[in-house]
């Protein structure tokens, strides 16, 4: 398994640390979340029914985390297992057809990425210019045809860009998603998306 979070006290976290120990609250709450790939480790402070998304990730010692919180990572990986097992069993099968891999984070911290296609749905569009301010050429666009979007099947729904998702709800299409790109999503310390939390129909 690439990668495991979980969720635990910020007391228990910090335990070991005076200093950090002294400034966490009761109820304060660490997202931790450990990159076996890469032997990264970050961990998110936020108070309790608060969104951890809303406060910033810190990075910490790989090896340490790894040895302190042996029996999270485990039961973290069990709960990670048992929910792509569940996934693998249940009848609605999730295809990306965008052209990069979605990760969505579910409400325990764990988190499941569909790959990204090899040859994303995309809406074909034209261009005519219309106008000229400035000397900058002004052109209206149409979209044309949905391209690369199977026809429907039992039991399999789609995930797609938001302009394939409005095309194919136009044409009377049900199965398709798009990711939730709103305030709320995941984002790396670049501010780059990493996650997000559910899909929009």
């Amino acid at each position: 398994m690439k990668k495991v979070s979980f969720t635990i006290e910020a007391k228990r976290y910090f335990e070991t640390d005076a200093e950090r120990l002294a400034e966490v609250k009761d109820g304060d709450l660490v997202l931790v979340e450990i990159d076996f790939d890469q032997e990264t480790t970050n961990f998110t402070v936020y108070p309790e029914d608060e969104n951890p998304a809303n406060f910033p990730a810190e990075e910490d010692e790989f090896d340490a985390v790894v040895e302190a919180f042996k029996e999270e990572i485990e039961e973290a990986k069990e709960i990670q297992e048992a929910r792509e097992e569940e996934e693998k069993e249940m009848k609605m099968k999730i295809i990306n057809l965008t052209p990069h891999d979605l990760t969505v984070q579910h409400e325990d911290g764990t988190r499941t990425t569909f790959e990204k296609a090899e040859t994303p749905a995309r809406v074909a569009t034209s261009q005519e210019k219309v106008d000229e301010v400035n000397g900058i050429e002004i052109v209206s666009q149409e979209f044309g045809e949905i391209e690369g979007l199977p026809e429907p099947q039992e039991g399999v729904v789609y995930l797609v860009s938001f302009i394939v998702r409005t095309a194919a709800q136009k044409e009377g299409r049900t199965d398709v998603l798009s990711p939730d790109t709103s305030n709320d999503v995941i984002r790396d310390k670049d501010g780059q998306i990493e996650a997000v939390r559910r899909f929009v129909r």
